[in-house]
């Protein structure tokens, strides 16, 4: 196994690995930094670290198919309230039940406008969660979508007609 070289060097080594290793080295950063470090590590961190801001790219986000909280599974998913794996994590005294819910972003986009007015309207996106979720242009057939990769999806209830609707966070092409 061939040696890590402590610092970047300005040009390519000459000494070429013959063929990939079949493991990955055994070379661990023993805790996470606090920050970012001046130069490069030698070795990947085991996972990527989320940094929440505004500006995050809505492509980084991650799938979320966790149970939730609400009145039925649109509030639940619709609102995305708090996440649960049995009743009593909910306020069922108040008509809240612990729901199995459609794919959805809950976990990166931004709070829902709270909002009751369902809708079911076709929507422009990559997939029926990307039309949903980031609330696509509606839509009667994919000639109606712009996107180079956007076609007409029938979509599960959502809230994308309330006011302060999520349409603000188009991902890809799905725009107006």
């Amino acid at each position: 196994i061939a040696t890590v070289t402590p610092v970047p060097t300005p040009e390519p080594v000459s000494a070429v690995t013959p063929v990939p290793t079949p493991e990955p080295i055994p070379a661990v950063t023993p805790v996470p930094t606090p920050a970012a470090t001046p130069t490069p590590t030698q070795v990947p961190t085991p996972s990527p670290t989320k940094v929440p801001t505004s500006d995050t790219p809505t492509d980084n986000w991650i799938k979320s198919t966790g149970h939730r909280c609400g009145s039925n599974e649109l509030d639940a998913r619709g609102m995305c309230k708090e996440k649960c794996t049995t009743i009593t994590d909910c306020d069922y005294m108040n008509g809240e039940y612990c729901w199995g819910v459609f794919p959805n972003y809950c976990d990166d986009k931004p709070a829902p406008t709270p909002c009751t007015t369902e809708s079911t309207v076709h929507r422009c996106g990559t997939s029926e969660l990307h039309a949903r979720e980031f609330c696509g242009t509606p839509c009667t057939s994919n000639a109606d979508c712009t996107g180079p990769e956007d076609l007409c999806f029938p979509v599960h209830k959502n809230y994308c007609d309330c006011a302060g609707s999520r349409r603000h966070l188009r991902g890809g092409s799905s725009g107006d």
